[in-house]
Parts: structure tokens; C-alpha cells; sequence
């Protein structure tokens, strides 16, 4: 029940639409011509409505794609769930320093994010 009212009471103090928590993202070591897989975690434990998890991959300054992830489900309590989403993808050599940022989305618009710089290594 304290869960609940921690987070109930975290949206009704952030009026500027942003969480002072962040996501966490996993960046495991990429290697070109492999697969990787970075996973986006949404910060604290959710109750009520699932949160909108959206990745964003930019290259050299320009957006090269968004996409909104599945949300796979870990049931902690019997009211409170961590959340998260995988992207996976080949790793480039093209794709070093690539920034990749995870935002997630609460109800009414209350949003954090995290962004990653992507370090790709040569075999």
C-alpha cells in the first residue's frame, strides 16, 4: 500500500510532465556483425495503467527511427509490477556513438527518459 501512495503522490508533484527518476537502460558489449539486445527498464514500480515505452535511435544528429516497444511484465507484489522492453538489432560498425533513447510514458502525459551512447567494437 505505501507503493501505491509513493507513486500516486509522485504524479501529483511533477506538474512539469517529467520524473525526476530515470528509466534504466542495459547496454551488454556490442560487437559488429552480431546481435544486440539493450533493455529499457521503466523507474519504480507500476500500479494501475501500463506505461508507454518508446525507443528512439538517432545516428550522426538525425532520428533514424522510433519505435514502441512490448512491455514484458514482472509481477513483484500482488499490486505492483516492473516494466520493461528489449530492442534488439545488429550491431554496426556505422552504429558507434549512435544515441538511443528510451522515454517512457505515464498516464497524463508524466514522461522520463534516458539516453545511451552505443559503443561498438570490431572483431
Amino acid at each position: 500500500m505505501a507503493v501505491l501512495t509513493w507513486i500516486i503522490l509522485l504524479v501529483l508533484v511533477n506538474t512539469d510532465k517529467a520524473l525526476s527518476q530515470k528509466p534504466t537502460v542495459m547496454v551488454p558489449p556490442l560487437t559488429e556483425g552480431q546481435q544486440g539486445s539493450l533493455t529499457c527498464t521503466a523507474p519504480g514500480l507500476c500500479s494501475g495503467s501500463d506505461p508507454k515505452i518508446t525507443w528512439t535511435w538517432t545516428e550522426g544528429g538525425k532520428e533514424e527511427f522510433r519505435f514502441t516497444g512490448n512491455i514484458s511484465v514482472e509481477k513483484m507484489t500482488e499490486v505492483t509490477w516492473k516494466m520493461s522492453s528489449t530492442l534488439t538489432f545488429n550491431s554496426l560498425a556505422e552504429s558507434h556513438d549512435a544515441n538511443v533513447t528510451c522515454a517512457v510514458r505515464y498516464r497524463n502525459n508524466i514522461t522520463t527518459l534516458e539516453t545511451v551512447t552505443l559503443n561498438v567494437t570490431c572483431e
